[in-house]
């Protein structure tokens, strides 16, 4: 259901520079907003890794997304940086939106090596199929109380939307 490789999303060099231009404040941190100066240095060297792989000049850090604040997520939806520190099931929880393809987690470095490495998971079609699966299971078997909201609220949607998140 998902593949997984190692990645290299960077040289260590831009990292380090990155930490110490953020500390010396010569980099503004306000669109990269969220965690600490090394965290917020794995965010620009995912930004640089999208830009180079993807030609991403407009990826977003720190932006709500299905219930979620990625890291970063590339332009077009389909693929989440996550860095630092990551409770591997987001990597699950942010594949329940069908439209990410490849979500990326970029560890803190090793400080003795060259390159950054990142771990890259691909879902396939099996996943997505299973995904959908286990989301018409959960209203199968939650419509009493979905249908008791209704008639309370008058619309239910947002209910099952913050449900199938999980």
């Amino acid at each position: 259901m998902l593949k997984v490789s190692d990645i290299v999303v960077g040289p260590i060099a831009t990292y380090r520079c990155y930490i110490s231009e953020i500390a010396d404040k010569k980099i503004d941190t306000y669109d990269i907003q969220g965690g600490g100066k090394q965290h917020l240095s794995l965010k620009l060297v995912g930004k640089d890794f999208l830009k180079t792989t993807l030609d991403d000049n407009n990826s977003e850090c720190e932006q709500w997304f299905g219930g979620r604040i990625p890291d970063l997520i590339s332009t077009d939806k389909s693929i989440i940086i996550k860095c630092g520190d990551t409770d591997p099931t987001k990597i699950l929880q942010y594949f329940s939106r069908l439209e990410i393809e490849k979500i990326i987690i970029i560890p803190y470095p090793d400080p003795d090596v060259d390159t950054i490495k990142g771990y890259l998971f691909m879902k396939n079609k099996i996943l997505d199929e299973y995904i959908v699966h286990k989301k018409e299971c959960f209203i199968s078997e939650n419509k009493q109380y979905i249908k008791r909201y209704d008639k309370k609220q008058g619309n239910y949607s947002s209910l099952v939307l913050v449900m199938l998140l999980w």
